[in-house]
């Protein structure tokens, strides 16, 4: 057994294995359209990315497998053709030897024909599969069941490769990972390779491992965050190659390819590093939000969503993303309204734990999204029972790039492509005065508020390019994660009140595919009428929205802050 002392113990994280060889092929060099959004209800949000095979995506929602045409997102077949499994896929399918296996929590493995949909073979699990189940040596499909140990089956046929799943006698953590015909996973404090064909370990190494970390393998070695760390080792033998001290603290895997290895931490910092240990990134890359998933290499470049709903394009030599585009809610969405009395507590993680409220009654439900892994305070305002307009979907797991095609799953159950050469966009952003209305005669006296709403569904709005105008005269705004343009009036700071007129406000801004709207919005200015007042500006919406992507994550309307 081999040691690293120098090594400290890692931060929480979390990591869907990438496709090295696809990834090496593919490459997405910038902005691109919306080619084709695939939807299926979903009950439950669904985890872990769809799998790209040629022509088809392969993706598990709810009780059902998916084959969906890449080129235009429509559905090939389904499994089950009648009623669901009783229960639902809680990872992602894998393909070997011929065969799609999808993993039921049913206790269920599902062998499928990737061609037509349907059913090749079953078999019954002794235990409770938990993870994401890997591919061993093009044949073998292995995962890890509730008790810590392994099962491994021929994909062909559903036969166990093993008399009896294998158990290391301690605790599996995180994810599996594999490298030729070694079974690679993490235990509490190592990392072992087990020989699929013999059961016995390979080798061990002393680890301190995140808590849902799986390895990542690339041109023989295994790369892993520990810590503040950046790791690789020999994947044949467990020995350390090189270690770096990146001054933070990383979340998730590293994601290698040719072009660098990303490493991220959970506020959406990022460095990227070559494999002589230097930087890459002159700077270190900021997001605007904390990562929902692991980065996917893109070619030469990264694809990170995050928790704000966006999907950015990382190129490491910038220090900003270079494309970003939020995937909006199909029609109208709602969420579950809070208990009454409480605003929205931020909870601290994704999908933290409820804030408490003051208002009298019960805490809000979990933080949507915060960086911070306490307890969300919950101090706001008392809320109403009203349930919050959905204003973004969050993805449900890493993107995955076929060729030039990006995919991208989202928590709605719905799946988008973005693609040059199949996704078209010569429409321009959409603008519209929602308050008040065009036209209108209106005190120019505060406290006066203009709402304005902009979308682009196709290609996403370069926010860098938005100005507003009035009579000529640039004016400050505010933008919202809904697409909302909120300009205010003060008579002590910002954009002073209106004198008495025909005032004419233009709004420009730009698409990702080069396409501008310049909007064009006339007010009648008239102070001898009373102030105008934004109708929901009155009153405490149900709650504020979740903490933001800090570790210390605060609260909007009526919410608290989430604890470090």
């Amino acid at each position: 057994m081999r040691t690293m002392r120098s090594l400290v113990t890692s931060l929480a994280t979390t990591l869907v294995g990438l496709g090295i060889a696809a990834a090496a092929s593919a490459q997405f060099d910038g902005p691109a359209p919306l080619a084709w959004r695939w939807s299926y209800p979903a009950t439950a949000a669904p985890s872990g990315s769809p799998m790209v095979i040629g022509e088809s995506v392969y993706a598990a929602i709810g009780g059902r497998v998916f084959g969906i045409d890449r080129s235009s997102g429509n559905l090939k077949w389904r499994f089950p053709q009648l009623d669901p499994i009783p229960g639902a896929f809680r990872s992602s399918p894998v393909a070997a030897a011929g065969t799609l296996v999808a993993i039921g929590s049913n206790r269920l493995i599902y062998g499928i024909n990737p061609d037509s949909g349907e059913s090749k073979w079953t078999y019954n699990a002794p235990g409770t599969p938990v993870g994401q189940p890997i591919v061993v040596a093009n044949k073998y499909v292995v995962f890890a069941q509730s008790n810590n140990s392994l099962v491994a089956l021929d994909a062909a046929n559903g036969e166990p490769a093993w008399t009896a799943p294998y158990s290391p006698g301690t605790t599996i953590v995180g994810n599996l990972g594999s490298y030729e015909g070694n079974i690679l996973y993490y235990t509490q404090d190592s990392i072992v390779s087990l020989n699929l064909a013999t059961q016995k370990r390979d080798w061990k190494t002393t680890l301190n491992v995140p808590q849902n970390a799986a390895p990542i393998v690339r041109d023989g070695v295994i790369y892993a965050n520990s810590g503040t760390f950046l790791v690789a080792l020999n994947a044949a033998e467990g020995n350390l190659r090189w270690q770096v001290d990146t001054k933070m603290a990383l979340a998730y895997a590293p994601t290698v390819s040719a072009a660098g290895i990303l490493v991220t931490t959970r506020e959406g910092l990022m460095k990227v590093y070559n494999d002589d240990r230097q930087l890459i990134s002159k700077t270190p890359i900021q997001l605007s939000s904390g990562p929902v998933a692991n980065p996917t290499v893109a070619g030469s470049k990264f694809i990170v969503v995050t928790a704000n709903g966006d999907v950015n394009l990382i190129d490491p030599a910038a220090a900003a993303p270079i494309w970003n585009y939020t995937i909006r809610p199909l029609g109208d969405a709602v969420a579950a309204a809070p208990a009454a009395g409480g605003g929205f507590g931020a909870g601290g993680g994704f999908g933290g734990p409820a804030g408490g409220g003051q208002g009298g009654g019960l805490g809000g439900p979990p933080g949507g999204f915060g960086g911070g892994q306490g307890r969300g305070a919950g101090a706001g305002a008392a809320g109403t029972t009203a349930a919050t307009k959905v204003v973004f979907v969050q993805a449900s797991g890493p993107a995955v790039l076929a060729g030039k095609t990006l995919i991208v799953p989202a928590k709605d159950g719905s799946i988008l492509a973005f693609d040059n050469e199949t996704g078209v966009d010569l429409t321009p952003p959409k603008v519209t005065l929602a308050f008040p209305n065009p036209g209108d005669p209106v005190s120019g006296q505060p406290p006066l508020f203009l709402l304005l709403k902009m979308e682009d569904e196709a290609s996403g709005i370069i926010s860098r390019s938005l100005t507003v105008e009035v009579d000529g005269k640039p004016l400050l705004f505010t933008t919202e994660r809904d697409g909302s343009i909120v300009i205010r009036f003060s008579s002590s700071q910002g954009n002073k009140p209106l004198t008495d007129g025909r005032k004419q406000f233009i709004i420009t801004v730009s698409d990702w595919m080069g396409n501008v709207t310049k909007q064009q919005f006339v007010l009648t200015i008239d102070n001898t009428l009373a102030p105008i007042v934004l109708p929901s500006s009155s009153t405490n919406p149900a709650g504020g929205p979740a903490g933001g992507g800090n570790n210390k994550g605060g609260g909007g309307i009526g919410g608290g802050g989430g604890d470090d």
